[in-house]
C-alpha cells in the first residue's frame, strides 16, 4: 500500500472506532503473538494427531488480495426463542458507540479443498470415538476445513525425543526412558502403561468428566452428585414409581432400567429410567413445545383407557397401586384436555380425543342407560366441575368457525362429548339449547350438509347427531318447544325418502328413518309438531304402509306404531295439543291406520322377541284408537270397538299366536325373577320389554270393554290367563327387585347399578294396569281388590301420576261402602289431601327488596305444580300436563326427589292430610281447596284414621301386613291429632273443640294403637324396632332444620299443659324413652319435667313396644339421668311402667349382677354405694324391698315384668351380701339381711 492508502486506513479507522482504538489494537497484537508461541509449542505434542492438509500460503494470499465489501447483514433470518432486549447503547456515558450502518466485513475467497470435513456419530448410543486418518493427496473428495491454530484445554508435557545412541540402548538393552531422560527397562514400562489402561476411567463416565473437568475437586465431593448415572437397586424408591410409555401403557420396572435412549423415553428429570412417570406427564401436558404437549396428551388418552377398564373390574397389568383412584385421576386428565382445546394443530385435536377419551369413552354403558330416559347426575362430580362456559362455546366454534381444521373422526368425538353433557343434567341440556349456533352447527354438519355434497365430497349422516336431539327434547317440554321450532321440519327429509328409495345404505337409511320417528314420538308426548301428521300426508301414508309391510325391519315397525299412538292419543283431545287442533279425530279416522296394524299382526308370528315387543306395541296402539273411538266416535265407539273384536278375537285363542305370544312373555318374566342373582342390565332391559308386552296387551283387553260398564263384564272380550297374570302381579310385588330403587347397603354393584329404575318403571306401570284389570275380574271381591290396590300402589314410580290418582280415588269411593257409619263424601273431603300426595305443589317465598326481615315481609308468591313425568303410555291429560319425559337421577337429593314425583308413595298415605292439619296456616292444599270443601279438623281426622285402621285390617287379612301402616308411623300421626292443639290460644278453645277429646277419633286411634302394646303384636310386624325409626319417619313432615326432639319437646309441654292425664295422651310420651334413643330425650322427660311423672298410669302390658327389653338395657350411665330415676322411685313420682323402669336402672347401677360390663359398660363402685345407702335412709319399704331383691337375667331375650322381677335366687342373695359386707359396711349388711337370708 502507498503512504498514502495507508493514512487514509488509518483515518478511517479512528473515524469509526474511536481515537483509543490503537492501545486496542496494541492489545490484540500481544494476544496474537502469545497464542502463536503457544500453539508452536504445542504442535509437537499433536504431531502424531490426524491433521487436515496444510493450506497453500501462496494461494492465501493471493485470495487475500481479492477481498470483497459486504454488508453486516445475515444472509437468512435465524428464528430463536425471545429473549430479553439489550440494554441500549447510550443507557451508560462510558458505553461503546454503537456501529455505523455502512460498516463492511471482508472474506478470504476460499476454495472446497480449504475445508476439511470429519465423519459425525450419533451421541446415543454411545459409541467409542477413533482417530481418522488424514485423506490421501489423491482424495478429490476431501475438503479442507483449515488449519486449527488454537490451544488444547490441557497440553501435555513436552516430550524430549532421545539421542540416536540413546535409541540403541534401549534396542540392545530392551528398555525405555525414565522420566528424567535415563533409560528405563522394558518391562517396567509396559507395566505401567498396563497400570494406566486400567485406572483410566471410560469417557462419558462421571470420573471421567471429574479428572478432564474438575481435577482438584475430591471424588465424592456432594457437588459432583448432579453427575452420578448409577442405576437404583430393583428395590430402591425410584423403582417404585409407576411409569408409561408414549402409548400411555405402563412399563416393567424389570424394564424401566434397561430400555434404550433411542426410545424417546428418556426425556425427563430421572434419565437413568425410561418412561414417564404421572408428575412427568402433568407436566409436559403443559409444556409450551406444541409437539411434546401433544405426545403427553396421546400418552394420556392412552392411561385414561387403562384406567376405564381398572374402573370396571378388569385386569390391567401393573397398574394395581391406582386401584381407587380413577376418579381422582381422570379429574386430573380432563383438566388437562380441556385446557389445550382451544389450541391449533396436533396439540387441538390430541385435547378433543382425551376429552373424549374421559367425557364420552369413560361412560359409554351410562350414556345408553341415559338415552333410556334418566339423567345420570351422580355423586361423581367430574361432570359437574367442568366449566360449561368455555366448553360449549369452545365446541360451537369448531363446529362452525374451524370445522374444515379437524377430521371427521374429532367432530364425532365432540359429538359424543356433547351427549354425555347433555345426559348429566336439566342445567346442562338448557345450556347446550342455549348456547349460540352450537346445535345449528351439529345439525348442519352431521344432518344437512350430506344432502347438499357433491358425490366427490358425499359424507353419510349420523344417527347419533338425531339421538342427541331426542334426549334434549326429552329434558323438557320448553326445551322440546325450542327443538319443534328448530329442527321438527329438517328431519322430514328422512320421512319422505324411504329406505328402499334411499341414496345411502339400506341399514342406514332405515336408521336416520327410525330415530327421526323417534324424535317426532317425543315432540308429541307434549303435544307438539303433531301437525306434520296432515302437512305430509302422503308421506306419511307411504311409511304406514312400508312399515307394516313384511319386509320392513322391525326397528322400523317399532318406531312407526308408538309415534302413530302417540299421534292418536293427542287427537283424543285435539285442544292439548300446541296449537290447538294440529291434529284431530277425523283425520285419525279417515287415515285409518289401524287396518294396516291389524295385517302387520298376521303377518307376524310372534316367535322371536323383537316379533312379540312388536305385537305388544301394536296392541298399545290399538288400545289408544279404541280409547280414542269412546270419546270421540259415534256411541262410544260400539262399532268400531265391535270390529276390532271380530279381528284380533281369533289371534287369541287357545294355541292362537297371540295367546302363545303371551304365554312366552309369561315364562319369561316368571324365569327372570327366579333368578337369585344380581340383575344386569341386559336382564332388566328385557324385563322391561316384556312387561310392556302383558301392560299393551292388558290395556286393549280393558279398552274393549264397553264405557259405561262398572264392575265385571258378562263374557271376557278375549281370553286372557288371568290366573298368571295374578301370580306374576304377586311375585312383583314381594320381589327384590325394588331394591333397585334404595341406596345398596353393600357397595358391591356395579356403578350403574342404580341407574337401573329406568327399567323398573316399566314393572310399575304394569302393576297399574293391573289394578284396573283385576277390578274387573268376577273372582276378585272388594276386600280383595281393596288389599291390593293398598299394597301395589306402594310400588308405583313417577310416571304413573295419572294411573296412582285414579287407583286412589277409585279406593276412596269404594271404602264408605265397606265401612259402616262413614261420611259417603270421603272422596271430596280427602280428595285434595290425597292428590297432594302424588302431584304437589311448592310453595316460593320472595322477600320484598331492602331485606327487611320484619313479619309479612315475605310472601307467596308464586304455587307452580311438581314436575311431571311423561308416562309410557301418553294420554290426553299426560300430553297438556307432562314437563320432562327423563327421570330423576337416583343420587339427586331427597329434597329434589320430592319435588320431582310424590311416588313411590309411603304406607301412611292415607293419613297425608295430617300434615297439612298440623300446618293449616301455610299449607298450599288449604289454600287452594275447592270452593265446595267443607268439612272440620274433626271430620277430617276421623276419615283418615277409620281409613288407615280399616286398610290395616284388610292387609293383615290377606297376608300382606308388611305393606300396612307400621307401628311408628301410626304414633307419629297420633302424635299430630294432639299437636294440633298446639299454638292456640287457650281461652278460645275448650274441650270440646279438642280434636283428640273427640269420642270418634279416640276410639280409632286406640284401635289403631292397640296391636302394638306389648302383650300382642300384629301379624307382619318386626320383633325388634328399628332405631331412630320415629325421627327417621318424623323427617318427612317437619320442616327442614326441624329435628324430632324439638317436636317431642312441644309435645312434652303441650300434656304438661292441657293433658289432664289423658291416657292416650300419656302413653305416646313413652317411646322416645326406649334406651336406643339419644340422652336427650330421657333428660328432657325424666329431668325437667319430673312433675308429669305422677299423672302416669301406664302398666307394662300397655306400652307400644314389641319387646320392653329397649326401655331397660344399655343401663343407663349418665349420672344426671339415674338421679332423677333414684328420687322418682324415692319420692314415689314415678308408677307402674315407670317406676318398673326407674328402678331396674338404680338397681343396676348397684348390683353388678344386672349388668354386663361389655354392653352397658364399667361398673361404678363408689356410685353403687351411694345410691344403696340413699335408697335404705330415703326410700319406704318397698323401693328398699324391690331394689334389694329385684333381678333380670341380661342374657335372655325376654324381660321380667313385676312382680316375676322380684324373685331372685339364693346364689344371687349371697353375692350380694358379700359385696354389703365388703363394701358398704357392716350396718347396712345388717338391716338388709333380712331381705337377703332367702328367697
Amino acid at each position: 500500500m502507498t503512504p498514502d492508502e495507508v493514512e487514509d486506513e488509518r483515518r478511517q479507522i479512528l473515524e469509526r472506532f474511536g481515537a483509543g482504538i490503537g492501545s486496542v489494537l496494541e492489545k490484540a497484537k500481544r494476544n496474537r503473538m502469545k497464542r502463536a508461541s503457544e500453539t508452536v509449542h504445542s504442535a509437537r505434542s499433536s504431531a502424531a494427531s490426524p491433521l487436515p492438509p496444510p493450506l497453500d500460503e501462496e494461494a492465501t494470499k493471493k485470495a487475500l488480495q481479492n477481498l470483497q465489501e459486504v454488508p453486516i447483514s445475515p444472509e437468512e433470518p435465524k428464528f430463536e426463542r425471545a429473549r430479553s432486549p439489550a440494554p441500549p447503547a447510550l443507557s451508560r456515558p462510558d458505553t461503546r458507540p454503537s456501529s455505523r450502518a455502512d460498516r463492511r466485513l471482508r472474506f478470504a475467497d476460499l476454495d472446497p479443498k480449504d475445508v476439511y470435513v470429519y465423519e459425525s456419530h450419533p451421541p446415543s448410543p454411545r459409541r467409542a470415538v477413533f482417530a481418522l486418518p488424514p485423506p490421501s493427496k489423491d482424495d478429490q473428495d476431501a475438503v479442507s476445513l483449515g488449519t486449527f491454530h488454537g490451544r488444547m484445554a490441557s497440553s501435555p508435557a513436552a516430550i524430549i525425543e532421545p539421542s540416536t545412541e540413546e535409541i540403541a540402548q534401549v534396542e540392545i538393552s530392551g528398555g525405555g526412558l525414565s522420566s528424567d531422560n535415563t533409560v528405563q527397562p522394558q518391562g517396567k514400562i509396559d507395566k505401567e502403561d498396563a497400570v494406566m489402561k486400567e485406572t483410566e476411567p471410560e469417557e462419558g463416565t462421571p470420573e471421567y468428566i471429574r479428572r478432564r473437568f474438575f481435577p482438584t475437586v475430591p471424588a465424592n465431593d456432594p457437588n459432583l452428585a448432579w453427575m452420578s448415572t448409577t442405576t437404583e437397586s430393583s428395590d430402591g424408591p425410584a423403582s417404585t414409581g409407576l411409569r408409561f410409555d408414549l402409548h400411555g401403557k405402563p412399563i416393567p420396572p424389570s424394564l424401566s432400567a434397561k430400555l434404550p435412549t433411542s426410545l424417546g423415553l428418556h426425556h425427563h428429570a430421572e434419565g437413568s429410567h425410561a418412561g414417564y412417570t404421572l408428575d412427568d406427564i402433568f407436566l409436559l401436558s403443559r409444556s409450551t413445545v406444541p409437539a411434546q404437549r401433544a405426545i403427553m396428551m396421546g400418552v394420556l388418552s392412552g392411561l385414561t383407557q387403562l384406567l376405564s377398564k381398572l374402573k370396571k373390574g378388569e385386569a390391567v397389568p401393573y397398574l394395581g397401586e391406582l386401584k381407587g383412584k380413577e376418579e381422582e385421576l381422570r379429574k386430573r386428565i380432563v383438566a388437562a384436555g380441556v385446557e389445550a382445546l382451544n389450541e391449533r394443530g396436533n396439540v387441538g385435536l390430541r385435547a378433543v380425543e382425551l376429552l373424549w377419551q374421559c367425557v364420552g369413552a369413560w361412560d359409554e354403558d351410562l350414556m345408553r342407560l341415559g338415552m333410556e330416559g334418566i339423567w345420570l347426575e351422580s355423586a361423581n362430580d367430574l361432570i359437574r366441575s367442568l366449566s360449561m362456559e368455555f366448553i360449549l362455546p369452545s365446541i360451537s366454534t369448531m363446529f362452525n368457525q374451524n370445522r374444515d381444521a379437524y377430521p371427521h373422526e374429532s367432530l364425532l368425538q365432540l359429538l359424543e362429548v356433547v351427549q354425555r353433557l347433555a345426559l348429566e343434567n336439566m342445567a346442562n341440556a338448557e345450556k347446550i339449547i342455549g348456547e349460540d349456533k352450537l346445535l345449528s352447527g351439529i345439525v348442519r354438519y352431521f344432518l344437512l350438509e350430506p344432502h347438499s355434497r357433491g358425490a366427490e365430497e358425499s359424507r353419510p349422516p349420523e344417527p347419533e347427531a338425531i339421538s342427541l336431539l331426542i334426549h334434549l327434547a326429552r329434558a323438557s317440554r320448553s326445551v322440546a318447544e325450542t327443538l319443534a321450532r328448530s329442527y321438527a321440519d329438517d328431519l322430514l327429509r328422512f320421512i319422505t325418502i324411504l329406505p328402499e328409495s334411499s341414496s345411502f345404505s339400506p341399514s342406514l337409511a332405515t336408521t336416520l328413518l327410525a330415530r327421526s320417528l323417534n324424535f317426532y314420538a317425543i315432540l308429541g308426548a307434549y303435544g307438539l309438531s303433531t301437525s306434520i301428521a296432515s302437512t305430509a300426508m302422503e308421506q306419511i301414508s307411504r311409511l304406514n304402509h312400508s312399515a307394516c309391510s313384511p319386509s320392513a325391519p322391525i326397528e322400523l315397525s317399532l318406531a312407526w306404531t308408538r309415534l302413530a299412538e302417540v299421534w292418536v292419543a293427542c287427537a283424543i283431545d285435539p285442544h292439548a295439543t300446541t296449537p290447538p287442533h294440529a291434529i284431530t279425530w277425523s283425520r285419525i279416522s279417515a287415515w285409518e291406520w289401524h287396518t294396516e296394524w291389524l295385517a302387520l299382526l298376521d303377518r307376524t308370528d310372534g316367535t322371536s322377541q323383537l316379533e312379540r315387543e312388536l305385537w305388544g306395541s301394536v296392541w298399545g296402539a290399538l288400545a289408544s284408537w279404541l280409547e280414542g273411538c269412546k270419546v270421540n266416535a259415534v256411541r262410544g265407539g260400539g262399532k268400531e270397538r265391535e270390529e276390532l273384536l271380530q279381528a284380533v278375537k281369533k289371534t287369541f285363542e287357545q294355541d292362537g299366536p297371540g295367546s302363545s305370544a303371551v304365554s312366552a312373555v309369561l315364562d319369561s318374566l316368571m324365569s327372570d325373577l327366579e333368578n337369585k342373582q344380581s340383575f344386569s342390565q341386559h336382564q332388566l332391559k328385557a324385563m322391561a320389554a316384556n312387561a310392556d308386552v302383558i301392560r299393551n296387551v292388558t290395556r286393549l283387553w280393558l279398552a274393549l270393554l264397553p264405557p259405561h260398564l262398572e264392575g265385571s263384564p258378562e263374557a271376557p272380550p278375549f281370553e286372557l290367563p288371568f290366573d298368571r297374570l295374578s301370580a306374576l302381579a304377586a311375585k312383583l310385588l314381594s320381589h327384590r327387585v325394588w331394591d333397585i330403587l334404595l341406596p345398596p347397603k353393600v357397595e358391591n354393584y356395579p356403578p350403574e347399578y342404580r341407574y337401573f329404575s329406568v327399567y323398573i318403571r316399566h314393572i310399575a306401570a304394569l302393576l297399574a294396569v293391573y289394578l284396573f284389570l283385576s277390578q274387573r275380574l268376577p273372582a276378585v271381591t272388594k276386600d280383595l281388590w281393596l288389599a291390593q290396590a293398598c299394597s301395589l300402589v306402594l310400588r308405583l314410580t313417577p310416571g304413573t301420576e295419572d294411573a296412582a290418582l285414579e287407583i286412589f280415588n277409585e279406593v276412596l269411593r269404594v271404602l264408605p261402602t265397606m265401612v259402616p257409619n262413614v261420611n259417603p263424601q270421603a272422596a271430596s273431603i280427602l280428595g285434595p289431601f290425597i292428590q297432594d300426595v302424588v302431584l304437589s305443589r311448592t310453595k316460593e317465598e320472595e322477600e320484598e327488596d331492602g331485606g327487611d326481615e320484619e313479619e309479612g315481609n315475605s310472601e307467596i308468591n308464586l304455587v307452580k305444580p311438581r314436575t311431571k313425568l311423561a308416562p309410557l303410555a301418553p294420554t290426553p291429560n299426560s300430553i297438556a300436563s307432562a314437563t320432562t319425559a327423563v327421570l330423576i337421577s337416583p343420587f339427586a337429593a331427597v329434597k329434589f326427589q320430592r319435588q320431582f314425583s310424590g311416588l313411590p308413595v309411603h304406607r301412611d298415605w292415607m293419613l297425608s292430610a295430617m300434615n297439612h292439619l298440623l300446618h293449616s296456616g301455610e299449607s298450599v292444599v288449604f289454600k287452594h281447596l275447592p270452593r265446595e270443601w267443607d268439612a272440620s279438623e274433626v271430620d277430617v281426622t276421623r276419615l283418615s284414621f277409620t281409613f288407615a285402621l280399616y286398610s290395616r285390617n284388610v292387609l293383615h287379612r290377606f297376608k300382606l301386613g308388611r305393606y300396612a301402616v307400621s307401628r311408628d308411623e301410626i304414633i307419629l300421626n297420633c302424635m299430630k291429632v294432639f299437636m294440633l292443639e298446639h299454638g292456640l290460644v287457650k281461652d278460645s278453645v275448650t274441650s270440646n273443640d279438642e280434636v283428640f277429646r273427640d269420642k270418634t277419633v279416640e276410639s280409632v286411634m286406640e284401635a289403631l294403637l292397640e296391636p302394638y302394646r306389648a302383650r300382642s303384636t300384629p301379624s307382619g310386624e318386626s320383633s325388634d324396632g328399628e332405631e331412630w325409626a320415629l325421627e327417621k319417619e318424623a323427617g318427612r313432615f317437619l320442616p327442614p332444620g326441624t329435628p324430632f326432639y324439638q317436636f317431642y319437646t312441644d309435645f312434652v309441654g303441650l300434656y304438661d299443659a292441657i293433658s289432664f292425664s289423658h291416657p292416650l295422651f300419656a302413653l305416646l310420651l313413652l317411646p322416645p324413652l326406649a334406651m336406643r334413643y339419644a340422652i336427650d330425650y330421657r333428660k328432657l322427660f325424666w329431668c325437667e319435667y319430673p312433675q308429669i311423672l305422677r299423672t302416669i298410669n301406664i302398666y307394662p302390658n300397655q306400652v307400644l313396644s314389641n319387646n320392653l327389653r329397649e326401655y331397660l338395657y344399655p343401663v343407663e350411665k349418665d349420672p344426671q339421668v339415674i338421679g332423677s330415676l333414684l328420687s322418682g322411685i324415692v319420692k314415689r313420682g314415678a308408677k307402674e311402667f315407670l317406676w318398673w323402669v326407674a328402678l331396674h336402672h338404680v338397681a343396676a347401677n348397684i348390683w353388678k349382677d344386672l349388668r354386663d360390663d361389655t354392653l352397658d359398660g364399667s361398673f361404678n363402685e363408689e356410685r353403687g354405694v351411694k345410691l344403696l345407702k340413699t335408697v335404705v335412709d330415703q326410700g319406704d319399704n318397698e323401693t328398699v324391698v324391690g331394689i334389694v331383691k329385684y333381678w333380670q337375667d341380661r342374657g335372655r331375650d325376654e324381660v321380667r315384668a313385676p312382680p316375676s322381677c322380684f324373685e331372685a335366687g339364693q346364689d344371687v342373695f349371697s353375692r350380694r351380701k358379700g359385696w354389703l359386707e365388703q363394701n358398704v359396711g357392716g350396718g347396712y349388711a345388717a338391716r338388709l339381711s333380712g331381705l337377703l337370708a332367702a328367697n
